[in-house]
């Protein structure tokens, strides 16, 4: 065994012949079990942490209702098109830095400088130009989410093979085809990695911004629950938005195991 293998290999390893799905869902009951224990136990103001039951009935009765879909669509709206506008914008711009030196001295600066801009400062500012409307979501969104897609595409383009490089030259191969045919393909674990980041920043996002924003949505369904006090509303709304952030992520998880399946990382992770 390596060093590095050693150095990340658990100290104990407990052996336990219970199924993965039982495993998995270890940690979900313990939760809701504390969760109910906290409702019950008397240490809160009343009404100020319902339990489970309540909340989750409530959710039901929300799901049943027209506008709480159209709070959802409008919430993946939003991160849909912020994603959509991000690829668009960092893919390319990270395809010319990753394969022209020239580029990548030229822009290091105004990327540093660019995203180490907080992306919650940009909000008010962003609010005054567009208001409580769509652009206001999407300019805070892409703002954000264009970092890792275009940092990971570059990082991608700049680790392809020089062997691979050197056999595309030797086969005079335009640069269009050493980008469609070598690059491409070799930065393909890396651009879907970024993807995967900006999919999670993506809903988190769009919700915050609907939150702080006042930007039609789920966000906002929430901001109106807690400014009303209705405490079994802002646990059901919020378990609604943890859900579909977690959904985000095993989505592009499994898409991403999916497209790269060739690659050792996800041979090794499977």
């Amino acid at each position: 065994m390596t060093s590095a293998a050693l150095r990340t290999a658990p100290v104990f390893r407990v052996r336990t012949v219970m199924p993965s799905a039982t495993q998995k869902a270890i940690a979900p009951v313990v939760l809701v079990l504390v969760w109910a224990a906290l409702s019950s136990s008397g240490l809160f103001a009343a009404d100020t942490i319902p339990g489970p039951v309540p909340v989750a009935g409530r959710m039901l009765e929300m799901a049943a209702t027209s506008a709480f879909w159209t709070d959802i669509a409008s919430t993946m709206t939003g991160w849909a098109l912020g994603l959509l506008y991000s690829t668009i914008i960092a893919v390319p711009v990270g395809i010319l830095l990753g394969t022209s030196d020239f580029a990548y001295r030229s822009c290091r600066f105004i990327i540093e400088f660019l995203r180490s801009i907080p992306t919650l400062g940009i909000i008010p500012l962003v609010a005054l130009i567009y208001g409580t409307t769509r652009q206001t979501e999407l300019t805070v969104v892409v703002a954000a989410c264009v970092w890792p897609i275009l940092l990971q595409t570059m990082y991608g383009v700049r680790d392809v093979d020089g062997a691979a490089l050197e056999a595309a030259r030797s086969y005079r191969l335009t640069r269009f085809q050493v980008i469609r045919f070598v690059i491409v393909p070799s930065a393909t674990p890396f651009v879907a990695t970024g993807f995967r980041i900006a999919a999670v920043m993506a809903m988190l996002l769009a919700i915050g911004i609907e939150l702080l924003a006042a930007v039609p949505g789920i966000g906002k369904t929430l901001a109106r629950a807690q400014m009303n006090a209705q405490m079994v509303d802002v646990f059901a709304l919020t378990l609604v938005t943890a859900l579909m952030g977690v959904a985000v992520l095993y989505l592009f998880a499994a898409a991403e195991r999916r497209l790269c399946r060739w690659h050792p990382s996800q041979r090794s992770a499977s």
